[in-house]
């Protein structure tokens, strides 16, 4: 008798387990790549040439840090695109798939997410 009441009670508990785990909504989306070696790459790239600590030295009124721009690049895929593509006309040269592949991509990408992180300057 005391095995199926703690049958029944380990049964109840998974499901209610399971439950919350299916239908649980992360509070923020982790990010998908490693900033550690995004980092390496921003460097590597040149990107810390024009844009040390999120700014911008070709057009200082847009930086890659700050709210405006994590809401005009909010999905990754629109900044995959314009690292992509690059501003020739500013002087950002476009980044293929070569230079920097889809994971190393996703390593960039995290490390300039982190650039807007609260408690640095990200204006």
């Amino acid at each position: 008798m005391a095995f199926l009441i703690r049958s029944r009670f380990f049964n109840t508990a998974f499901r209610v387990l399971l439950a919350s785990a299916v239908f649980a909504t992360p509070a923020y989306a982790a990010p998908s790549g490693d900033a550690a070696k995004g980092q390496i790459l921003f460097t590597k790239n040149s990107c810390v040439t024009c844009h040390a600590g999120g700014a911008n030295t070709m057009d200082p009124d847009h930086p890659i840090k700050g709210a405006a721009f994590q809401q005009k690049y909010k999905d990754d895929q629109v900044l995959e695109s314009t690292i992509r593509k690059g501003f020739p006309q500013y002087g950002m040269p476009s980044f293929t798939k070569t230079m920097i592949n889809d994971h190393d991509m996703k390593d960039l990408i995290a490390y300039v997410r982190t650039l807007s992180a609260p408690g640095k300057n990200s204006k």
